[in-house]
């Protein structure tokens, strides 16, 4: 008897947060804000998420972070496809998000749409020398390898100690057969991050 009041009260606590769930969702669907869609897409609930943030561009049109938010919801759905579409309307608002957009493509591999998005980006905010590193890591993936070397070149005048660029020029000449700039790139990236074990993280990468 006493496991069955204890199996009762739990129904019943199950019951009424699901009721407190469904009525805050019609009282927000009657309603919706930029912080109800934020609710909604911090705990997961894709679906109203979704709906609200799209509710919300009816009203506004030029809502960039609600195509930005709707793009982040498509990514983690895996739906890179959709979450690209998303930041490109973002983007078109508000040239900050194509960056974001630039990484989009690189998971689809869509080097070529990488470079343009990183470059609308670059021309906005010059010199971020993260977004310089992504046009570079693109650049070489599409085999516009002179372009990939000259940015990488260009930040490590910007800031010497840049990893991702030491360790990309000593990709492209490891794969260019230049054994002489390959040992003074796998050396400088041996000094500055300092890593004893620095060739197994090379070689992994390469």
């Amino acid at each position: 008897e006493k496991k069955m009041k204890h199996y009762k009260k739990k129904i019943i606590l199950v019951c009424s947060f699901i009721l407190i769930i469904l009525l805050e969702t019609f009282i927000l669907a009657k309603n919706p804000s930029f912080d109800d869609a934020l609710k909604y897409k911090k705990r997961g609930d894709w679906e109203n998420a979704t709906r609200t943030f799209l509710a919300l561009l009816q009203k506004n049109k030029n809502c960039a972070d609600c195509f930005f938010h709707l793009g982040e919801i498509e990514e983690n759905k895996a739906d890179y496809e959709k979450a690209a579409f998303y930041y490109e309307n973002a983007a078109k608002i508000n040239p900050f998000f194509y960056a974001r957009l630039g990484y989009c493509y690189q998971t689809l591999s869509k080097w070529n749409n990488s470079i343009e998005s990183f470059n609308k980006y670059l021309k906005t905010y010059p010199n971020d020398i993260k977004i310089m590193a992504a046009l570079g890591i693109s650049l070489r993936k599409a085999g516009r390898i002179k372009e990939a070397e000259k940015i990488f070149k260009e930040i490590l005048e910007i800031k010497p100690q840049n990893l991702t660029s030491i360790f990309n020029l000593y990709i492209i000449y490891s794969k260019a057969g230049n054994s002489k700039m390959k040992e003074f790139y796998y050396k400088k990236y041996k000094t500055v991050s300092n890593l004893v074990d620095s060739q197994k993280v090379i070689d992994n990468e390469n």
